[in-house]
């Protein structure tokens, strides 16, 4: 976000807000099928 930033010397509030919580909740979504998946395979 700080690199667009520099480059296009524009600043979203809003952005820097939404993209981080929008790929915490996408690296969740798939994080815990994984999770879950190597649990049982280890039983």
């Amino acid at each position: 976000m700080d690199a667009l930033n520099q480059r296009f010397g524009v600043r979203s509030e809003r952005a820097f807000l939404i993209v981080p919580l929008a790929g915490a909740v996408l690296i969740d979504i798939v994080a815990l099928p994984w999770i879950v998946f190597c649990m049982n395979w280890v039983e």
